[in-house]
């Protein structure tokens, strides 16, 4: 018979998926997804207008909220480091979001 084996008590705090460390309140913001003003259930790139979709890599700005594409954001946010006005840091302003399923197995197959 084996020994009874004794198990560690579960963390009571929440961490980062990526990083580990712990999360604190203010380590979160709110995100914004520009709408497409005629069809209000799609959601759109603030600069370029286009859709989103789940086979766009997004990236979200800390200082303002606002979600882009990361091929718009390296092509008119990066290189000025400016986005409605306030100064965005390449290193720690730009956090990428991970991409979304759409319940199908083959999702992504070819992305």
């Amino acid at each position: 018979e084996a020994a009874p084996t004794k198990v560690k008590k579960p963390s009571m705090e929440c961490r980062c998926p990526a990083s580990g460390k712990k999360l604190r309140l203010k380590d979160l913001f709110p995100l914004r997804f520009a709408r497409d003003p005629e069809d209000g259930a799609k959601y759109i790139d603030p600069i370029t207008k286009d859709e989103l979709t789940n086979r766009d890599k997004l990236v979200a700005l800390k200082p303002t909220g606002d979600v882009m594409r990361k091929s718009t954001y390296d092509k008119v946010v990066k290189p000025d480091g400016v986005w409605s006005g306030k100064r965005i840091d390449a290193k720690k302003d730009v956090v990428t979001l991970q991409k979304g399923g759409t319940g199908f197995a083959a999702h992504d197959k070819n992305a």
